[in-house]
């Protein structure tokens, strides 16, 4: 999954640590394989990468997330070119129209990749808490979420283009 931020505003790991610990789920972050995260690397809005980690069972990784800033990585203007070109292929639309111009107006580019234990457990609470993850992320400037298979959606988390739109 990819959030495309049109804010220049970092969403900080504190940000997605109080978050979680909110909604009563045990976690922390970690900036690198093992322990977690400092208080320094917490605040830091450079961050470029950050494992989310579930406390309960046992510990263990649900998420790898990724930050890159469009002005200064290719990888971040490759995928907002590529999410353009597949907003292009719908039919003119309101939706469509938000979500070109929220894609032309990206600077920070967020992937969430979810990992296998997530995948093997559909009960899992990272699949209830990944709303509000994918929500912090878009939220300043009003970016959009991107899903593959599924389609872009407003910060809100409202459909704007749906994969099963095109299929009917």
């Amino acid at each position: 999954m990819k959030v495309f931020s049109p804010s220049s505003q970092t969403v900080r790991l504190r940000e997605i640590a109080d978050l979680f610990k909110a909604g009563g789920y045990s976690i922390s972050i970690s900036t690198g394989i093992a322990g977690a995260a400092t208080p320094e690397e917490l605040e830091n809005p450079n961050w470029e990468a950050a494992f989310v980690r579930w406390h309960t069972p046992e510990l263990h990784d649900v998420y790898l997330l990724e930050r890159s800033v469009v002005e200064e990585e290719a990888e971040a203007r490759e995928a907002v070119e590529e999410a353009l070109r597949f907003a292009y292929n719908w039919p003119d639309a309101a939706e469509k129209l938000l979500t070109v111009d929220a894609l032309r107006r990206t600077q920070i580019v967020y992937d969430v990749q979810l990992l296998p234990v997530l995948l093997e457990d559909q009960d899992h609470p990272g699949w209830e808490a990944l709303d509000g993850l994918l929500r912090l992320l878009a939220a300043p400037g009003e970016g959009v979420i991107f899903a593959e298979e599924e389609g872009f959606f407003d910060a809100e988390g409202m459909p704007l283009i749906l994969v099963e739109d095109d299929e009917a």
